[in-house]
């Protein structure tokens, strides 16, 4: 029965951050009742201890020789995600303080039945530590290196990679036939405003905004209008052109160089590529200092669904 029940290491951190969360709204309910009972009491409050009272040791629960303290609580609250840590600080320090509680409480009786020498129990602590000294070591070997110095410098180096680019403002007028749009193309030469006369003619919905389609670039549009606009400079107009909607007539207002994305949108992803590549470069480094070998043949890849191995094991 106890085999049926395995969970693997997804599973509790799921049930963790579950009963976390259930944890956190149990104690927003107990704040509303108390708040609805206590809505007549006096406005003054006794004076409560101040933050000066207290430091990162203070324990807050002891379970047989574990204590849960301040620092204990502060750590806890950095590894909230978003939803829980929207909640009132009250809220969150009474249903992260019952969580870590029954935590500890489970897992000193664990401790006392002795579920810490069962041997799939054993393999995911052992699991869990590697992955622990295996981040903490790469965060020391990295991060000290992902400076926002080295950041922006990999970001202009980026830039200046990048393939200069164009985009052009333009307007157009939309109409069904290469009659209409002749007629249209002698009316703007003629002297007519091209803005007003798309508001009148055009059958596209940017008529209108006069025809006003803003900046894009080449390939943003369909071909056969994407090529007709880039081939005119500002105030040029085309000829009539015909696309699968229609017939436009094309008035291209601005053309200027498209901007980079900027450091600030960028940074993020930018580190994260770094960092890839510093781990991959630290492995390299590594492997001769702590000894790697691999046999000459492996298992077939369909060798990870073989579960039943497990139980030989």
């Amino acid at each position: 029965m106890l085999h049926a029940f395995n969970l693997d290491q997804g599973a509790s951190r799921r049930i963790a951050s579950a009963l976390a969360l259930v944890a956190v709204l149990s104690a927003a309910d107990r704040a509303m009742a108390q708040d609805t009972t206590n809505q007549e009491a006096p406005a003054e409050e006794a004076a409560g201890p101040t933050l000066e009272t207290y430091d990162a040791a203070t324990p807050l629960a002891t379970i047989g020789d574990t204590a849960i303290t301040l620092g204990d609580m502060i750590r806890a609250r950095q590894s909230l995600n978003p939803q829980l840590q929207s909640f009132p600080d009250a809220v969150i320090f009474t249903g992260m303080l019952e969580e870590m509680v029954r935590r500890e409480v489970f897992a000193a009786a664990a401790e006392l039945d002795g579920v810490a020498d069962d041997p799939e129990v054993a393999l995911e602590l052992q699991t869990a530590r590697r992955q622990i000294l295996a981040n903490a070591y790469l965060a020391r070997a990295i991060e000290p290196k992902l400076t926002e110095d080295a950041v922006r410098a990999q970001y202009d180096e980026m830039v200046a990679e990048l393939p200069q680019e164009e985009e052009v403002r333009a307007r157009h007028i939309l109409v069904e036939t290469e009659e209409a749009a002749k007629e249209v193309k002698a009316s703007v030469d003629g002297g007519a405003d091209f803005a007003e006369l798309a508001k009148e003619k055009s059958t596209g919905p940017s008529g209108p905004s006069g025809g006003d389609l803003g900046f894009f670039r080449q390939g943003q549009m369909v071909p056969e209008f994407s090529d007709a606009a880039y081939a005119l400079q500002p105030g040029e107009v085309s000829e009539p052109v015909k696309t699968s909607f229609g017939w436009h007539v094309i008035k291209v207002e601005e053309r200027r160089a498209v901007a980079p994305p900027p450091f600030e949108e960028m940074a993020q992803q930018i580190t994260r590529e770094m960092a890839q590549e510093l781990a991959a470069a630290e492995v390299e480094t590594l492997t001769d200092k702590v000894g790697l070998t691999r046999p000459e043949m492996l298992p077939p890849a369909a060798a990870i669904r073989e579960e039943q191995l497990l139980s030989a094991q």
